[in-house]
């Protein structure tokens, strides 16, 4: 079985109690008050049940608070998935401002934008 570590300090105590008290986020009050409760001993199996998450998300916190303490606790933002589109978003403006014709090697009549342009245009720009 996985607990927090065996024995908090007073000092430990009181900083989760704190945490708690201050937590201003439903996500960052939920992994302090299962911290909290598997230093009274509950089993991850029981704490899953109870906060609805899997075992592994049970013992992931667990280790991160015993590696880390409260701070390991805290979440940042996800990077997310990687663009697809490699030019900046200030540099498409400037593209989306020109017409497609005005690109030649784009070999195109069209005077407007579709999304078939905007790929040939990215593939086409990549081969410079």
């Amino acid at each position: 079985m996985i607990f927090v570590k065996k024995e908090l300090s007073e000092k430990e105590r009181q900083e989760l109690a704190e945490a708690l008290k201050n937590a201003n986020d439903v996500k960052r009050y939920r992994r302090l008050k299962i911290i909290e409760l598997s230093g009274e001993g509950y089993s991850v199996p029981k704490l899953a049940k109870l906060f609805g998450l899997s075992n592994v998300t049970i013992r992931d916190y667990i280790h991160r608070y015993n590696a880390g303490g409260l701070d390991a606790l805290r979440y940042g933002k996800s990077p997310g998935r990687p663009r697809l589109l490699t030019f900046l978003d200030s540099q498409w403006d400037i593209i989306l401002h020109r017409s497609p014709l005005q690109f030649e090697k784009l070999k195109t009549n069209s005077r407007h934008w579709t999304l078939s342009l905007l790929a040939r245009f990215q593939v086409v720009t990549r081969l410079m």
